[in-house]
This record gives C-alpha cells, sequence and structure tokens, in this order.
C-alpha cells in the first residue's frame, strides 16, 4: 500500500492541474489512505450488536431431588440396565441354541444383527422390546408383592409384640372404646375411669374392662404387684450375697 501510495503522488507531480486522470488519482489516493488508515473499532459496531447475551446454564432437574428421591432413581436406573443386559444374555441362549454353538460364540452375530435390526428388522427390534416391557413389569410386581409381604409381617410382628396377658391388641381394643373412656387412659386418671365405668351397665362395664385387662390397657392391683417387686429384689440380692460367701 505504501508503495501505491508513493506512485500515485509520482504521477499527480506530473500531472496538469485540470483533467479526468488527476481525478481518478485523487480517488484512488483517498481509497489508499483509507485502506492505511488504522480501523476505529467504535465505528464497525452495528446497532444490532450493542446488547450482549449471556445464555444462564439449564438447572439440573436432579438438583431439586431429595436424596432418597436420588436414590430411588438410580436404583429404577440400575434396574433397567440389569433388566436389558438379561434380556441379552436370553436372546443370545436361544441364538446359540438354534446355531447349535456356545454362547461365547454368537457375541459378535447377535449384535451385528441388533444393529441390522434397527434399520433392516424393525420387527425384531420390536420384540425385543416387547420382551424387555415384559420382564421390566414383571420384576416391578413380583417386587411389590415382596415389600407388601414384608409389611405385613412387620406388622404382625409388632403387634403379637403389644398384645396383653389376654391376647388382645391394646391399639385395638383402645380404638374400640367410648371417647370417654379412651380419655381416661390418655389421661390416665382412674378416678374419672371408675366414674365412667359407674355410669354405665353392668353387663357393659365389665365387658369394656376385660378387654383393656386382657390387652394390657389396664393392670388390675397394678400397685400391690408393684410393690411385691420391690419386696422380690431385696430378697434377689440376699441370696446373691449368700452365693458369694458360700464360694
Amino acid at each position: 500500500n505504501s508503495k501505491n501510495l508513493r506512485q500515485v503522488r509520482e504521477k499527480l507531480k506530473d500531472l496538469s492541474p485540470t483533467g479526468d486522470s488527476e481525478k481518478e488519482l485523487k480517488d484512488k489516493l483517498q481509497k489508499l489512505q483509507k485502506k492505511k488508515a488504522p480501523k476505529n473499532v467504535d465505528t464497525l459496531s452495528q446497532a444490532g450488536f450493542t446488547r450482549t447475551i449471556i445464555n444462564a446454564p439449564k438447572k439440573n432437574q436432579e438438583d431439586n431431588l431429595s436424596e432418597d428421591e436420588k436414590a430411588e432413581k438410580s436404583k429404577h436406573s440400575l434396574m433397567e440396565r440389569v433388566a436389558h443386559q438379561t434380556i441379552i444374555m436370553q436372546y443370545m441362549l436361544e441364538l446359540a441354541k438354534s446355531l447349535d454353538t456356545t454362547p461365547r460364540a454368537t457375541i459378535h452375530s447377535f449384535f451385528v444383527k441388533m444393529k441390522r435390526a434397527k434399520t433392516e428388522f424393525k420387527e425384531y427390534m420390536e420384540a425385543f422390546d416387547d420382551e424387555l416391557r415384559s420382564f421390566l413389569e414383571r420384576v416391578k410386581e413380583r417386587a411389590q408383592a415382596r415389600i407388601e409381604k414384608a409389611m405385613k409381617e412387620a406388622e404382625q410382628e409388632e403387634r403379637e409384640k403389644r398384645l396383653g396377658p389376654g391376647g388382645l391388641d391394646p391399639v385395638e381394643v383402645f380404638e374400640s372404646l367410648p371417647p370417654d373412656l379412651q380419655k381416661c387412659f390418655e389421661e390416665k386418671d382412674i378416678p374419672m375411669l371408675q366414674e365412667v365405668l359407674g355410669r354405665m351397665p353392668e353387663e357393659e362395664a365389665r365387658t369394656y374392662l376385660k378387654k383393656c385387662v386382657d390387652s394390657g390397657l389396664w393392670i388390675p392391683n397394678a400397685q400391690d404387684a408393684q410393690a411385691q417387686a420391690e419386696e422380690a429384689e431385696p430378697e434377689s440380692e440376699h441370696y446373691e450375697a449368700v452365693g458369694e460367701e458360700a464360694k
């Protein structure tokens, strides 16, 4: 550019003040000067680029999940992977049986067939997907049945631990009592209990009282039993002391 600029200036000196050639050379000189001049970055910007937009990263949906939900999702994903591998092994065993060879020898041919099936044998892939879905449903149903069975066994075990001396469940007996009797047991108010039972017909009061005793909600002569237990403790300590002296 500098060389061209010098040549233009030299030609201008040789030309007369008038003429078309002089105008052409001046225009060419101005163009060369513009090219040589430093560019102003500010003038290059357009109105459409005056605003900068930064796209915020999308929040991961798992960030909003609790630890239990994440664990449940992880277990579900693991179940799907294991189920998929199980169906693949099943298909490979069937292929090995049809080819009268070992399953190991069918690995390559099986995956080649699966790859071709995606485009050429779509009915084969549909059958594979149907088998996978059916297997997943069976796994879920069996897992749900085992969970329900375990919960029932746990409830039964807990109920057996709660049973009173007469074999009744205190929770079930309490829920069957009238509200005024329930209030007596909630507040552990013996005078109130005696008053409520006294207002009932004798047979009805006896029935409720027997249920309470058999379930362990009501222990007759509880103070006497506690006193006897406290009296028995010193005797046992005395027997232990005598036994140690004998040794």
